[in-house]
């Protein structure tokens, strides 16, 4: 035997692999020891396979791949590779088959433990997609760019999407507010790990899913490979809590109004107080309440809160049956839209679409069938069933205290006049004044005198005897209950003002008790004529009148 082809024996049968040639027969020309240990059942000495055919030493490998692919190398003089599972030894074999003119030689090992490598991470891998895909839960993964690289049918069975909808697309096409999806990028490309993060998705018909993203970057050789999001539906708890927050709320609204409608002094503070409430209560952008104008059929603007909280403009009165505040109080129907965006009624398209208004809600209010006026508000946000029925009943609310309002105001108004009217009566009766003839006046006074009666007695007689052209004028003091130094100082005042206006002051109802008082006093009555009865006193008054001798003082003009 040849020096070369000693080693390359040598070689051979010191390789890992098991070795084996076959002529053009199948005859079994070489077989290494490796070959023997890899094949368990030929056990014994390698010198007896020699010279074997193949297919009667292995039966049990006619028709089976081994012989499938062994032909076909040889058939086809290429070289092949491929594995194959041998059941008699439950093992797995990586046979390499190298064709010749002359025959075929194999190399191959037991890669059965490398199979069951291979086995344990395909059923790892196939445990990780059927839990991927039919998790209850949300998943999907994103790249670093926000495409979205990959979702499980949970999440787009919850937003309504097909996989090729949502696959390919960028992540924030689906979210409802940019900025919360911008922050969330941000967070995991920064290699943040998210904890319910709370956030809007668009479904696909147009209906928004409230939810919570937990996530996470997967990092490949320390750059962003994909994200791994967990997206939990949680609509219907933030419903429920929307319904708590919402009934609040109305609460809320209700109390305030109802403090409005008992405790405001007046119509407009309590409409405001009720303007201000919606506004607060209900996120209203601007709240408005009209009353009618019976006579000129017209609604006029009382309060506006909110946006704007003038009361004048095109909005200050509006007539009955025009515009929409107009049409709502001729059909006494509310008016109510999620959709001011195209409504007819809503004039101001523009305005509506710069102030981002959603929705309007215009109520008539009415009182046992009489229109009252009108209630209405707009909002950036749509209104629900439940605000747009706590409305209806703060409107009929708000209509029960108008008309209470205005009745009270009414009636304090007549009450008012009816308090001057008795005032000026008690008045007159206090300080009463009565003409005995065309230039003769009297004023009986009874009871006590105070410094306002005082005075009040002065005008009326100052004013009688300018009005009537008296000259003179008796001041009756017999029904007087006491006299004082006030007393006295009043009634020298009076003839003083009496004398200025060219008129004689006669003071009756001296009686002896009253004249010391007056003396005690140290009022000097000496230039004021005085009587101890009113009888007397018009006697006086008559004899001066009728007198040819009389000569009055002349009258001051008053310029009357």
């Amino acid at each position: 035997m040849k020096t070369a082809d000693v080693e390359a024996i040598n070689i051979l049968n010191r390789i890992d692999d098991g070795f084996m040639g076959f002529d053009k027969d199948w005859l079994v020309t070489y077989m290494n020891p490796q070959a023997a240990k890899l094949l368990p059942r030929l056990d014994k000495e390698v010198n007896e396979l020699l010279g074997r055919n193949f297919w009667d030493a292995f039966p049990d490998l006619l028709g089976s791949q081994v012989q499938e692919e062994f032909e076909r190398a040889v058939a086809e003089q290429a070289s092949l590779t491929f594995e194959t599972f041998y059941p008699p030894l439950d093992s797995w074999f990586e046979v390499h088959a190298y064709p010749s003119p002359d025959g075929l030689t194999i190399f191959f090992r037991d890669v059965s433990e490398h199979k069951k490598a291979e086995e344990q991470l395909r059923v790892s891998e196939q445990v990780l997609t059927d839990f991927f895909e039919n998790a209850p839960v949300g998943l999907h993964w994103v790249g670093a760019d926000g495409t979205i690289l990959r979702v499980n049918q949970a999440e787009l069975d919850l937003l309504g999407y097909t996989r090729d909808e949502y696959v390919g697309h960028h992540i924030a096409e689906f979210h409802a507010d940019q900025e919360i999806i911008d922050d969330i990028l941000r967070r995991l490309t920064a290699n943040e790990t998210l904890h319910n993060c709370e956030a809007r998705l668009r479904c696909k018909d147009g209906s928004i899913k409230h939810v919570l993203i937990s996530s996470n970057v997967r990092l490949e050789e320390g750059k962003f490979a994909h994200t791994r999001c967990f997206t939990r539906d949680i609509t219907e708890r933030r419903q429920a809590e929307g319904e708590r927050e919402e009934r609040a709320r109305h609460a809320l609204l209700s109390a305030d109004i109802g403090m409005a409608l008992t405790r405001s002094d007046n119509l407009t503070e309590m409409l405001e107080s009720c303007a201000e409430a919606l506004v607060k209560h209900l996120n209203a952008a601007l709240a408005r309440i009209w009353t009618l104008n019976e006579k000129e059929n017209v609604l006029e603007l009382q309060v506006s809160a909110g946006l704007y909280t003038h009361i004048d403009g095109a909005h200050g009165r509006v007539p009955v049956g025009k515009f929409k505040i107009g049409l709502i109080a001729e059909e006494r129907k509310p008016h109510l839209t999620n959709k001011v965006i195209g409504d007819p009624r809503v004039g101001d398209q523009e305005w509506a679409k710069r102030e981002g208004m959603v929705a309007f809600a215009g109520y008539p209010l009415i009182v046992d069938g009489k229109l009252i006026g009108v209630m209405a508000m707009f909002a950036r946000e749509a209104l629900s069933e439940a605000t747009l029925q706590a409305m209806a009943s703060v409107a009929n609310g708000i209509a029960l205290g108008i008309e209470r309002k205005r009745t009270e105001e009414e009636r304090a108004g007549l009450r008012e006049e009816i308090i001057q009217m008795q005032a000026a009566r008690l008045e007159e009766l206090s300080t009463p004044l009565i003409p005995l003839s065309k230039h003769i006046v009297v004023m009986p006074l009874i009871g006590s005198i105070d410094s306002e009666r005082a005075e009040r007695a002065l005008d009326t007689l100052a004013n009688g005897i300018i009005s009537r052209g008296a000259r003179i004028a008796i001041i009756d003091i017999t029904g007087v209950s006491m006299v004082d130094s006030q007393v006295a100082g009043a009634l020298m005042k009076a003839a003083q003002v009496l004398s200025l206006l060219g008129a004689e002051a006669v003071l009756t109802g001296v009686r002896p008790r009253v004249a010391q008082t007056l003396v005690g006093l140290g009022v000097d009555i000496s230039n004021l004529v005085t009587r101890s009865t009113l009888q007397s006193g018009i006697e006086y008054a008559q004899r001066r009148l009728s007198s040819e001798t009389l000569s009055l003082p002349r009258q001051v003009s008053t310029g009357a």
